[in-house]
């Protein structure tokens, strides 16, 4: 399955707040979320959904941030 949607921001807000800490605790039900962001690190994701705590790591697979359209 695959799904768009158009988010009217510019592509360094999306970024920050997909790859900072203090941004992505916004969006996502975590209290904290750990990387240095490099291709092949860990992002150390801890949180809660519905009364249940979740730890979990994934790799960085790839991370750029877009330039501005300006």
């Amino acid at each position: 399955m695959r799904k768009s949607i158009f988010i009217e921001a510019r592509p360094e807000t999306i970024f920050d707040a997909l790859t900072r800490s203090d941004e992505i605790v916004k969006y996502f039900p975590l209290k904290k979320v750990k990387s240095d962001w490099k291709a092949d690190s860990e992002i150390l994701f801890d949180g809660e959904i519905n009364g249940n705590e979740i730890h979990r790591a994934s790799p960085v697979t790839l991370c750029c941030r877009a330039k501005s359209r300006t």
